[in-house]
């Protein structure tokens, strides 16, 4: 069963900076909510 599909995408190195500005501070605050829920830290909203 195929459960996920490799896609390369071609870009200029200018694509991959806006792309790195974008999804890199999106990736920061996962990363940090990750680590509180990991130090014990509960889902609330």
């Amino acid at each position: 069963m195929l459960l996920a599909k490799k896609i390369r995408i071609n870009g200029s190195a200018g694509d991959a900076e806006v792309l790195e500005f974008m999804v890199g501070p999106c990736r920061a605050l996962y990363n940090w909510h990750l680590s509180q829920l990991k130090g014990g830290a509960t889902w609330s909203m």
